[in-house]
């Protein structure tokens, strides 16, 4: 799968969702070769709710700053994604005015 969000970010796989959340790995076009993991809200998330939640855990983490935490990047709002899926994976599930943050991707095991 490739979708392009904002004509800032490539999403190219999901790397997993919980209650409130997805995350998907991609690279932001700006800083070709910089991996980032973009997290938005889960498609049956209140928009509401789910908005305070993850802009409360994007301030958190940007306030952080240690040689072995992934660093926060960006908050943002959906305007517009294209693409389409390579894989016959589904797309992700991303409307415009819906929120997200990316963060340095760090490969490794959950």
């Amino acid at each position: 799968m490739t979708f392009v969000v904002n004509d800032t970010f490539s999403l190219h796989r999901s790397l997993g969702g919980g209650g409130m959340g997805r995350v998907y790995l991609g690279e932001d076009l700006h800083h070709p070769g910089d991996l980032i993991a973009l997290k938005t809200l889960a498609p049956d998330a209140d928009p509401d709710l789910g908005f305070e939640h993850l802009n409360r855990e994007f301030l958190l983490l940007a306030d952080l700053d240690h040689p072995n935490l992934a660093r926060a990047n960006d908050f943002g709002f959906v305007r517009h994604v294209v693409g389409e899926s390579l894989d016959g994976a589904d797309a992700p599930v991303l409307p415009p005015g819906w929120p997200f943050f990316t963060r340095e991707f760090v490969s490794g095991v959950p």
